[in-house]
């Protein structure tokens, strides 16, 4: 699937749209992160949970408005490069808190910032700054023209969520599968 989305990123005129896409998850696992890891060892892409940082990385959902690209040897072009945005609205197995900011680490870590099933995680979600960004992120490309939602595997029990999605699929340049 996300090859897919690659070859399909590869293809497009950044001049018109950029060549990134936005993956919005309300799972905690790695999965994505590691088949993007995987597919790392022979595409060339950009993959952008979020953080930034080398041995102390700190999400900031301003980190999502990166593109990256290479440029020739004399400056003479510059070729925006496909990139992956995974933008986690209730967080992840490997996020958790340190002097108050939120550390992605490369593996799982023991207590994690997650926004667990409560029944509340409308709640949860909007009382902390960092899953409301991210969910605020995610409203914003939905409401965007010509925007595209395809859904998987989402059961529509985050009221708060699906209450976004009914919202989307008033815009009439939206297209949702």
């Amino acid at each position: 699937f996300i090859e897919c989305i690659v070859d399909i990123l590869e293809i497009s005129n950044s001049r018109q749209v950029p060549k990134t896409v936005n993956i919005f998850t309300t799972n905690y696992d790695l999965f994505i992160e590691n088949a993007i890891n995987e597919l790392n060892t022979y595409r060339r892409i950009v993959f952008n949970d979020g953080a930034s940082g080398y041995f102390y990385r700190v999400l900031d959902s301003v980190n999502y408005n990166k593109v990256v690209a290479y440029k020739g040897l004399n400056d003479n072009y510059i070729a925006e490069i496909p990139s992956i945005n995974l933008i986690k609205s209730h967080g992840s197995a490997n996020w958790n808190i340190k002097d108050g900011k939120v550390i992605v680490s490369n593996t799982v870590v023991n207590q994690p910032m997650i926004v667990p099933p409560s029944g509340i995680e409308g709640q949860d979600t909007f009382m902390n700054d960092y899953f409301h960004d991210m969910l605020r992120i995610f409203q914003l490309e939905l409401d965007k023209p010509q925007s595209i939602l395809l859904v998987i595997g989402f059961s529509f029990q985050d009221k708060h969520i699906a209450k976004m999605f009914n919202r989307a699929l008033k815009n009439p340049e939206s297209i949702a599968f």
